[in-house]
């Protein structure tokens, strides 16, 4: 399923999250967020359907990435 403006927005991660960006395939977001008092980049799978697939994989601990940095999917 290609993600389209008029699918349903879904909460999946608690807390302050920014900047979403879906990837190639459309089966997972990427995602700055809040942890242990930094912002650090997570990725959420998604199911076919779109809805949250497990919890969310935190990929960088601590970096202390700007709240407003712009991130993308590389191929």
């Amino acid at each position: 399923h290609e993600p389209t403006i008029y699918d349903q927005a879904t909460l999946v991660a608690a807390g302050t999250d920014a900047h979403p960006v879906w990837s190639p395939s459309g089966d997972a977001i990427a995602y700055i967020g809040t942890a242990d008092g930094s912002f650090d980049l997570f990725v959420q799978a998604l199911t076919p359907d779109l809805q949250p697939d497990g919890k969310p994989r935190q990929l960088t601990h601590g970096l202390h990435i700007d709240a407003d940095s712009a991130i993308s999917w590389s191929r």
